[in-house]
């Protein structure tokens, strides 16, 4: 009976790494924001958010100085807004 346990010990502690037990630590947020640059060289957007941070993203195509957009963020499971990451990006305007 002890080897028994012994060796589902042994194959338990085995696999284990490959078995997540952490909670999500990321949440997400939206945000609203006003095209302020639009790079078609370099593939990119630049928006200004109701706080004044400005955010980059690729996909310039469409996207017009003065768009609105509908941002998701990730807070990357940290209190610091400056190491968020964009999720989704959608145009706002009508």
């Amino acid at each position: 009976m002890n080897k028994l346990i012994l060796i589902i010990l042994i194959v338990g502690m085995a696999i284990m790494p490959f078995f997540s037990f952490a909670e999500n630590e990321t949440e997400l947020y939206a945000k609203s924001g006003r095209v302020i640059e639009v790079d078609t060289e370099h593939d990119s957007v630049t928006f200004v958010d109701s706080v004044g941070f400005e955010w980059t993203f690729i996909g310039a195509e469409d996207w017009m100085v003065g768009d609105w957009c509908a941002v998701i963020f990730d807070t990357m499971g940290t209190d610091i807004i400056f190491d968020d990451v964009i999720v989704s990006i959608r145009y706002e305007n009508w």
